[in-house]
């Protein structure tokens, strides 16, 4: 079993083709939404057998699911600074569809009471929101 507080995991950058920039930041809040990109992301192997692994009836949000139990057993995540993936937009996780925003809301409330995750909830319904009205724009260029 991890001890509290140490560091087990680490997270790069990654960079998208559209000009984004995520890295882990110094302090997270996993209520917010997923923390750690899993593109740039690295577990040590007994992570998976120490905390259960990925949910598999969750297909868009199992790294976040995971992340928050590896954060709530006091597993912290450490930074790296070396740029790991660079990736194209659209992926599944950034199309902008609902059943990304509304697993990340059911994921929340899987290992929050439902006070903590309403502000959050109403954020990720925003996010969801936005995103469509941008894609929804005409693109110059």
């Amino acid at each position: 079993m991890a001890r509290p507080y140490e560091l087990r995991r680490g997270g790069g950058e990654i960079a998208y083709d559209d000009g984004r920039i995520y890295k882990l930041a110094r302090r997270v809040n996993p209520l917010a939404r997923n923390f750690v990109h899993h593109q740039a992301a690295f577990f040590r192997r007994t992570l998976f057998t120490e905390h259960a692994g990925f949910d598999p009836s969750l297909t868009i949000a199992a790294d976040y699911d995971f992340n928050v139990r590896l954060w709530k057993a006091h597993v912290r995540f450490k930074p790296f600074p070396l740029r790991i993936a660079a990736c194209g937009p659209g992926g599944l996780s950034d199309a902008g569809r609902w059943p990304v925003y509304g697993e990340e809301i059911r994921v929340r409330h899987r290992h929050y009471p439902a006070w903590r995750c309403w502000l959050w909830d109403g954020l990720s319904v925003v996010r969801y929101l936005r995103k469509k009205l941008v894609r929804a724009l005409p693109r110059h260029g």
